[in-house]
Order: C-alpha cells, then sequence, then structure tokens
C-alpha cells in the first residue's frame, strides 16, 4: 500500500547509544517490523571529538507512534538533524518484495520492453541486479521510447543491488516518484545513451 513518505529527515540529531529517533513528520504507514536506513552524517565538524562518523546504519522498528521511532538496537555513531547534511530516515520494507532466489548466488534483474504495460508502486526490490554485466540491473526500462507513456515507478525500494537501482535506456516520458536507493555498485538512478528525454525523477 502507499506510503505517506517513503523518506523524511530527522527533527533532533541522534546520538551514538540512543535507540530512539525523532522525525520531522509523520511518515504515515510506517510500521514495527520495517527496516530503515538512517544517513551518513558526513561532516566530522558536526560530531562530537574522538567519535568517527559510522557511515549509514540499518535498523528494525521496534515501535512507532507518529513522529518518534523506537530501534530494535542502539546507533553506533551520531546523526545530525540540521544545516545541510541533516539526516534522512528512509523505509526500504514494502509488502510485494522482488528479490533473487539465491541472494549469494546469481543475481537475478527485471526488465521493460517496448510496448510494456503496467507500472511500479510501492514494491521493495533487493539484491538484484548482475555485477558487472550491461543491461541487467534491478529496474531497467530498455528502448521503450514513448510506448508506455503515463507509465511510472512510485515508492519503490532497492537495495543491496549489484548493478544500479533504476536504468532509463532508450525511454522516455516515465515518471520516477519518492523511490528510496541503498546500497548499489555504479550509478543508483541512470540514464543510459543520453537520448532519453521528457523523464521526470
Amino acid at each position: 500500500p502507499p506510503m505517506g513518505r517513503t523518506w523524511v529527515k530527522l527533527a533532533t540529531p541522534a546520538t551514538a547509544g540512543s535507540n530512539e529517533v525523532v522525525l520531522a513528520e509523520d511518515p504515515g504507514g510506517w510500521k514495527a517490523g520495517d527496516r530503515i536506513v538512517l544517513t551518513a552524517s558526513y561532516k566530522t565538524e558536526f560530531l562530537p571529538a574522538g567519535r568517527p562518523d559510522v557511515g549509514s546504519e540499518e535498523r528494525v522498528i521496534a515501535s512507532i507512534a507518529g513522529t518518534k521511532i523506537r530501534l530494535d538496537q542502539p546507533l553506533a555513531g551520531d546523526h545530525i538533524a540540521s544545516g545541510a547534511q541533516v539526516t534522512e530516515a528512509a523505509n526500504l520494507s514494502r509488502n510485494v518484495i522482488i528479490e533473487s532466489a539465491d541472494p549469494e548466488g546469481i543475481s537475478g534483474h527485471t526488465m521493460y520492453r517496448r510496448n510494456s504495460s503496467g507500472g511500479i508502486s510501492y514494491a521493495e526490490f533487493r539484491g538484484l541486479g548482475k555485477e558487472r554485466r550491461l543491461g541487467k540491473y534491478p529496474i531497467h526500462f530498455h528502448l521503450v521510447r514513448d510506448s508506455m507513456r503515463g507509465s511510472a515507478v512510485i515508492g519503490a525500494s532497492i537495495w543491496n543491488s549489484r548493478n544500479r537501482f533504476i536504468a532509463i535506456h532508450g525511454t522516455d516520458y516515465l515518471l520516477v516518484r519518492d523511490c528510496v536507493g541503498f546500497r548499489s555498485l555504479g550509478h543508483g538512478f541512470f540514464l543510459e545513451d543520453a537520448t532519453e528525454q521528457y523523464n521526470i525523477l
């Protein structure tokens, strides 16, 4: 089902050792058991002396009430809530999941071709993409041109990808909105040959 928001900024700093975060707004539709990621705070001047930047952190929501989230385990590092580097919380969980049969083996991929029909709405794509293989991406629109005009990828979660997130190749008039990507080899959102036009990301 649709979520109010797929990602939200923090309202207050989240410090190392804490297992609670406060979001800037109610995300709507997030629930206990969902996997979230808190983005890294890269600028070291925002971090207290002696505390390293631990990067992005994955956690599971233990409970949620409005904007307050209790995490399944404490944070390893600090995450700021002000300035240009404000931390964002993104929800990776969806109720429709597309993943490889063997996540540690050969990865799968999905592809739309000319005159395909349909779109993607609030689905989770995890562990997909064939490493170092051209055209084998978690979500790939391949030489569609305008034959799928009006199609969209909305609210998708693409993570642990071995080859990008979404590739738009020779495709026009595609809407990509409110998607979350986390951990990818290569580009995340990719326009392949520079002829793509009228796409909105």
